[in-house]
């Protein structure tokens, strides 16, 4: 068939009829199916603490659905339950992951617009008792102005019928605190306290100040709950001498909690 093109002159301007030559048209887009380009890796990891399985894929308008053997040897679907979320899309995340978990593989199924799916490598996870506990403390609230934390003291409880155990020598000033001295008082079975804070020039701000490593014995499984700070145990003083009580304006919280 002959097709013809008209040109049309309008003044100045020039006017193409281009879809009578073919050239208005839209581009044609390609659907792919989907392909794994990254397979999700095997992880190590201490019982309590969070690990994830991630996967990358390429190809048109994809979903995701991750799967576990558990021990079985088949795979079952994944739902955003109990330790689970992000079932569906391309990241798995792990929260406080058990023992019970060890050895479990875990892979994806990608589909898109185009079949056919694609199934990731399997990735296994491994899961090892718990030895020890890192409990990092820290302060939240506002300063008054001008005035930093000069000295602090506050108690924290744990369980000893859980095989929790620490000295002196595992409770250490860090972040905001680091270079100053710390004199924690652990004599107390299931209170670990930290009597002083006494630091050299003008005290330090609201942040991160002390970390403390329990020794988890044999046998025994530790949970983030587990620590708590002991109601009312809390002071803080100002760096002026100690004279201005900051107790008011800021407290100390257990920032968080992993396990080795």
């Amino acid at each position: 068939m002959k097709i013809i093109c008209k040109i049309f002159v309008m003044g100045l301007g020039i006017a193409f009829m281009m879809s009578a030559c073919g050239g208005g048209g839209s581009a044609n887009t390609t659907s792919l199916p989907p392909s794994i380009t990254i397979q999700p890796s095997s992880v190590t990891m201490v019982t309590g603490n969070n690990t994830s399985f991630s996967v990358a894929a390429s190809g048109t308008a994809l979903s995701y659905q991750w799967q576990v053997d558990a021990g079985s040897g088949s795979f079952s679907n994944v739902s955003d339950t109990g330790v689970y979320s992000g079932a569906t899309t391309a990241t798995l995340s792990l929260t406080r992951a058990t023992l019970s978990m060890n050895a479990s593989r875990y892979r994806v199924i990608v589909s898109g617009t185009v079949s056919p799916s694609a199934t990731s490598d399997s990735a296994t996870l491994t899961v090892a008792a718990q030895t020890k506990a890192v409990v990092t403390l820290a302060t939240t609230g506002t300063l008054p102005g001008g005035l930093t934390i000069g000295g602090l003291q506050t108690d924290i409880n744990y369980p000893v019928n859980r095989g929790l155990s620490i000295t002196n020598s595992n409770v250490v000033a860090s972040g905001v605190a680091t270079g100053s001295t710390l004199i924690p008082n652990t004599a107390v079975s299931g209170i670990a306290s930290i009597g002083n804070l006494t630091l050299s020039g003008a005290g330090f701000l609201v942040g991160e100040f002390a970390t403390l490593t329990f020794t988890i014995s044999p046998g025994n499984t530790v949970s983030i709950s587990d620590f708590t700070i002991v109601p009312g145990s809390t002071m803080i003083f100002a760096s002026d001498n100690a004279t201005t009580d900051l107790s008011n304006q800021i407290s100390v919280i257990i920032q968080r909690v992993t396990f080795q």
